[in-house]
Parts: structure tokens; sequence; C-alpha cells
């Protein structure tokens, strides 16, 4: 499977520790690291992610026997087999390691999030979208990205983008009179 975002080779060895110590240590390390599979780039670790936490969900544990039973005969195939997850386990991090490596992959995920924020903007203003409706699609977008970098409802910067909107529209309203 290949990359899906073009992750920089640091990103993929960061994913590769993560799921190495997980799937290795059968600990409940698919619970507490504040990941999903959105912050894996590359497909196969994504879908070894996604299948542990759905494993974890089930039975409190996920280990590599559990999740390479699950995949199905096509899924382990596209992945590279037992050989993928071998290579994952056998280049793992360590334990003390994985909150770092998977704060690697938040940053990774919000730099991502930032670099599309700034595309969509260019698309808006190509498409001529200005003034309130423009403000809106950019305060939904910082939401986005609040909830990327962990703010559950992208709340403080939402909160900041309307006080900002309002400052601006009252700004309209008084050079208007």
């Amino acid at each position: 499977m290949t990359d899906a975002r073009g992750a920089a080779p640091e990103a993929e060895e960061a994913e590769r520790a993560v799921l190495g110590a997980a799937l290795i240590t059968r600990s409940d390390v698919f619970g507490w690291l504040n990941l999903d599979a959105s912050h894996f780039a590359v497909l196969a670790n994504r879908k070894t992610w996604e299948i542990g936490c759905e494993l974890f969900e089930r039975h409190g544990k996920a280990d590599l026997v559990m999740v390479y039973d699950t995949l199905d005969p096509q899924t382990k195939e596209a992945m590279g087999g037992v050989q993928y997850l071998e290579g994952i386990v056998a280049n793992r991090g360590t334990a003390d390691n994985v909150e770092l490596y998977a704060e690697l992959l938040r940053q990774r995920k919000l730099t991502m999030e930032l670099l599309l924020l700034g595309g969509e903007i260019v698309q808006d203003y190509a498409q001529a979208i200005v003034g309130d409706e423009l403000l809106d699609a950019l305060l939904a977008r910082i939401g986005r990205i609040g909830r990327a970098a962990g703010d559950e409802d992208g709340g403080l910067l939402v909160k900041a983008g309307r006080a900002e909107k309002r400052r601006i529209l009252e700004g309209a309203d008084d050079a208007a009179v």
C-alpha cells in the first residue's frame, strides 16, 4: 500500500514505531495515545491502527496476532502480508518513547491540516468568495484545525475567530456610516 499524503520518511518511521510498540506490548497503547487512523499517512499503517483500535475497544487488548487474524486475505496481500507486520515489530520504538512518536504524528497531522486550509483559502479567493461567506467558511475550517490539534470541539480557535469576525463586521458598519 502506498503513502496517501506524501509522508516524510521520519513520519513513516514514527508511524511504524507507534504501531510496533502497540502491537508487541499487548497493553492499552491503542486506548491512551489519543490517535486515530487519520494520524497515519501510510495506508497499511492506517488500516493496522484502525483494526488495533477496534480490537482494543471490543476486547481491551490488541496485539500482532489479533490484528493479523482480523485482516481478510485481500487486505493482507495488499499490505504486504506477514512480512509487513514483522517489519513493524522489528522496527518498533520502545514503550518509553511511544508518546514522543505519537506526538510527531499529531504534529504532522496538524501541519497537513494547515496546508489543506491554505489551499482551501486560495480556492475560495479564486472563486471570488468574499465577505461574510468567506469569514464563515474560515471559521468552520479553523474549528476543524482546532479539533485536529486536540481541542475536541475546536472551540478556542472558533471563539477567537468569531470575536475577530464581529470586530471586522463592526468596523465595516462604522465605515458605512
